[in-house]
């Protein structure tokens, strides 16, 4: 799961919770999550959906802004993985950063959180 730390930042909001859905949200397909996101302007709290194959292309979007990173994900011998590369280092295509995961947007995640944490300026 994503944490709020990284959802607010991804997606410029201010998020208070993250909520995943399980097999017994029978009207949300379990691609989706939902987020707490407080609007300061009308001062209401607000719970979009979604969906987390979007949530992954804006994790990728997030790093690549910051002028620093790329991430490559994919699958590889049945397993999905995350390398997090420097993009001011053009000569080097060694990853500074890589994972394996059960799916490929938990490993774009996790590569986002790993960004979050230790590198975020």
């Amino acid at each position: 799961m994503i944490s709020k730390e990284l959802l607010s930042e991804v997606l410029s909001e201010d998020v208070a919770r993250v909520y995943e859905f399980t097999e017994e949200d029978v009207f949300v397909p379990k691609e989706h999550i939902t987020a707490a996101i407080y609007n300061k302007q009308t001062d209401t709290t607000e719970y979009p959906i979604i969906s987390i194959y979007e949530l992954q292309y804006k994790c990728k979007q997030w790093a690549y802004k910051l002028e620093e990173y790329v991430i490559e994900s994919g699958l590889a011998n049945g397993d999905a993985f995350a390398r997090v590369f420097d993009r001011l280092a053009c000569t080097d295509s060694s990853p500074i950063f890589e994972l394996t995961a059960d799916t490929e947007v938990e490993a774009v995640i996790k590569a986002c959180e790993w960004i979050l944490i230790n590198s975020y300026r």
